[in-house]
């Protein structure tokens, strides 16, 4: 059975660092009957994309970790974070490889 997967609350929030990696987004997401605030659509050195689950509550302090390890999950939760984050404007996610 295929959970269902929701991006929400996106905010652009475009940090990068000297070779290019960094912060993309910060949004909420739903996974199923499970809720998670604060995760990161970010993109890596070698540019692909990835999201990166909370470290912090909302007061930023440290918190349970929370971890996916569904791979196909995380993608979901990729591809759509990068459609909403183009949709709200961000620019620096582009790349030429559409299934990144």
């Amino acid at each position: 059975m295929a959970l269902r997967v929701r991006v929400r609350n996106l905010n652009v929030r475009e940090c990068s660092g000297d070779n290019g990696a960094g912060r993309l987004a910060v949004f909420d997401c739903d996974i199923g009957a499970i809720s998670i605030f604060g995760c990161t659509l970010m993109r890596g050195a070698d540019g692909t994309l990835f999201v990166a689950m909370p470290r912090r509550n909302h007061h930023g302090e440290p918190m349970p970790a929370v971890r996916v390890i569904d791979g196909e999950i995380l993608h979901s939760l990729m591809v759509k974070a990068r459609d909403l984050y183009h949709a709200a404007g961000g620019q620096m996610a582009r790349t030429s490889n559409p299934t990144n």
